[in-house]
């Protein structure tokens, strides 16, 4: 048997644990993952943004945390980052994460918590694991990021 430090020893390897519950980052990268180029935001591994959805102008990406100087008491690399393309939004720590912008809340739940269930009161499921409060649907603004014309 070969020992859990040896299976993931270094980040230089390419190896990083985010803990239970984001299967997202694991699944290989495709193009429409990567950040519009003229996003602004840093604070997470380069090349692991996964998006999550685009509605209303808004793109939100999950991405692995810094392997150093990450959010406070996390192992370096642990937990997530959530971030919004536009307004050029990222807030990381552990799971669940939640960040506000332009007066919507936007939560990541882990695999773990997803349930098949209703969102909550007052939030709307815009995907598995994304859940949104005051986004208002009629003041639709397109994405800096479009979405690409076979994708609908």
């Amino acid at each position: 048997m070969v020992p859990l430090l040896a299976l993931c020893l270094a980040p230089v390897a390419g190896c990083g644990s985010t803990g239970a519950g984001l299967e997202l980052l694991d699944r290989p990268a495709t193009a429409e993952d990567a950040l519009p180029a003229d996003t602004a935001v840093a604070g997470f591994q380069p090349g692991t943004t996964r998006l999550l959805t685009r509605t209303d102008g808004f793109s939100f990406y999950l991405a692995r945390p810094p392997l150093t100087g990450g959010p406070a008491n996390l192992p370096p690399g642990w937990g997530a980052c959530l971030i919004v393309a536009e307004p050029e939004v990222i807030t990381c720590g552990p799971l669940p994460l939640e960040t506000r912008f332009l007066g919507v809340s936007a939560r990541f739940v882990p695999d773990a918590e997803h349930t098949p269930h209703p969102a909550p009161e007052g939030w709307e499921q815009l995907q598995r694991q994304l859940f949104v409060k005051g986004l208002d649907h009629s003041s639709r603004t397109p994405p800096r990021h479009p979405v690409p014309e076979d994708e609908g």
